[in-house]
């Protein structure tokens, strides 16, 4: 009985008709009959009431809101991404790891990518592993381009050979139809070439980083290529302090840090503060 019910009411809600029911299911529905065929005879109408056509303001604002879902999606979807990362996502998890040498203040990563190797040098690891990914990434990019233009070149040609022993021997609504769906498969053809070969997500994704991050450094850059003078150190062995100066705008700053970067970026605040107005919390110096 209850497995007949419930089946009923699934029916029902989608807009099917009501199973037939053995008597006893009959008899312990028959004070719900005439409240359930007007149910069932209200939804059938509301199922066959014809969709009324939208007007031009309707249409506009539907298309508007299918506008900001697609948004929603791709915002989701496309996020600002470092060379580093885009790069992982692009080979997967059996990527090679990067090598590390590290010469004085300088940091080479070096890393094989399809038995090419890419190397570049910078003052941390992270930014010299940045910069090789990069590079990676650019030669990826520029080799699967020129490979789907050789594709799409071979694909031609073949195209032209076939028409031609192909001829023009077909005549008639159905020749034009085959020319339609002929057309309509070349660009499938070479919809799906380009997105099995460009992996246009990883590239998108690494162009906002690159995007976002030169605009940061446009905007905090206030006296670019500043030369910094290390001035020793004190002879506290115990609380042992590097000293490092600068001159910018006609001025000397000093700093003073537990490293070389810690008293430069000490030198770095002050002038900030004097010049610009700028001050920085001490968490900055405390966290290195």
């Amino acid at each position: 009985l209850q497995v007949q019910v419930l089946q009923n009411t699934i029916d029902q809600m989608m807009g099917e008709p009501l199973a037939a029911d053995s008597g006893a299911v009959c008899e312990s529905n028959n004070t719900n009959k005439d409240g359930a065929s007007t149910s069932r005879a209200n939804l059938n109408k509301e199922r066959y009431i014809s969709k009324k056509p939208l007007n031009a303001t309707e249409r506009k604002k539907s298309e508007k809101e299918r506008k900001a879902r697609q948004l929603r999606r791709l915002r989701k979807w496309l996020m600002p991404k470092n060379a580093i990362v885009a790069l992982h996502e692009l080979q997967g998890p059996g990527m090679a790891e990067f090598t590390l040498n590290t010469n004085g203040h300088e940091t080479k990563a070096e890393i094989v990518i399809n038995n090419v190797k890419y190397e570049a040098t910078a003052p941390n690891k992270n930014l010299a592993k940045a910069k090789a990914s990069e590079k990676a990434l650019r030669d990826l990019a520029f080799s699967q381009m020129i490979r789907v233009r050789q594709q799409r070149a071979a694909l031609g040609q073949q195209r032209q050979q076939q028409a031609v022993a192909d001829g023009d021997n077909t005549i008639g609504t159905d020749s034009n139809t085959d020319k339609v769906d002929g057309s309509d498969n070349d660009m499938e053809t070479d919809d799906r070439i380009a997105a099995e070969d460009l992996p246009m997500e990883h590239l998108a994704s690494f162009a906002l980083h690159k995007l976002f991050t030169d605009w940061e450094a446009e905007g905090f850059e206030m006296r670019p290529q500043i030369a910094y003078e290390d001035l020793g150190v004190n002879d506290n062995q115990v609380n042992k302090e590097f000293i490092a100066g600068l001159t910018v705008d006609g001025q000397h700053f000093v700093g003073k840090g537990r490293s070389k970067k810690l008293a430069r970026k000490a030198a770095a605040i002050d002038a900030c503060k004097a010049l610009f107005g700028v001050e920085f919390d001490k968490s900055v110096l405390i966290n290195g």
